[in-house]
C-alpha cells in the first residue's frame, strides 16, 4: 500500500526475486488499465451498472499478464504493450479520479480473491503491490488457518514521488507533466 511512485512495484519485484516461484504478483496496475482501455472502447457513461456481468480473467506468458474481460458476450484481451502505455495509465488515472464505482470494482475481492487463491492452492503467494492493498486485503477472507497477511505501507517524501512521476512522464514524451502530476499527487 502507498501514493504513486512511492515504490511499491519496486519492493514487490525485488522480494519476488529473492522467493523466485514461490511467490506471484498480482498484476493490479495490468488490471486496473485493461478495464479502463476496455470502458473506453465500450462505454459512454460510467455507474455501477457498467460493471455488471464484467468478468476479468489474468493468464501469464513469457512476455507478460494477459488480462481478459468479458462482458455480456463481449470480449477482450490485453497485452503489455496496451496497458504499459501511458495513454492507459492516464485513461485510469482519469477513472480512478472521477468515478467511485471504477474503483469499486478494481477493488472488488472477486478478482483479487479468486487470483490469491487459485495461487494458494497451487502453494504460492501472491504479493499485491497497489495503493489499494490494505483495503483489499481487509475484505478477503482468509483462506485457511495458515494464512497470513502482511502489509507494508511504502512512500517516500513528495519531492522524491514528484521526481519519479516527472521522469516517468518525461520517457513516455507526455505533455502537460505538471498537471498530469497534480492529477496522481491529488489522489493520494
Amino acid at each position: 500500500t502507498g501514493p504513486a511512485a512511492s515504490g511499491k512495484d519496486t519492493i514487490a519485484d525485488s522480494i519476488k526475486k529473492i522467493h523466485g516461484s514461490r511467490l506471484v504478483k498480482f498484476p493490479g496496475s495490468a488490471i486496473y488499465r485493461s478495464v479502463a482501455l476496455h470502458l473506453e472502447k465500450r462505454s459512454k457513461c460510467i455507474g455501477k451498472e457498467t460493471f455488471e456481468g464484467m468478468n476479468v480473467g489474468i493468464y501469464f506468458y513469457d512476455y507478460g499478464e494477459c488480462i481478459s474481460i468479458e462482458q455480456y458476450g463481449c470480449s477482450s484481451s490485453y497485452f503489455p504493450n496496451d496497458y504499459n502505455t501511458q495513454k492507459a495509465a492516464d485513461l485510469a488515472s482519469i477513472y480512478a479520479s472521477k468515478y467511485t464505482a471504477f474503483m469499486n470494482f478494481i477493488e472488488c475481492t472477486e478478482v483479487v480473491g479468486k487470483f490469491v487463491y487459485d495461487n494458494k492452492r497451487d502453494n504460492k503467494n501472491v504479493l499485491l503491490a497497489a495503493r489499494s492493498s490494505w483495503s483489499i486485503g481487509q475484505r478477503l477472507e482468509a483462506i485457511d488457518d495458515e494464512s497470513v497477511f502482511l502489509y507494508l505501507y511504502v512512500t517516500a517524501n513528495e519531492t522524491t514521488r514528484i521526481k519519479r512521476l516527472r521522469n516517468r512522464l518525461m520517457n513516455a514524451r507526455e505533455p502537460d507533466i505538471d498537471a498530469k502530476i497534480n492529477d496522481e499527487l491529488r489522489r493520494d
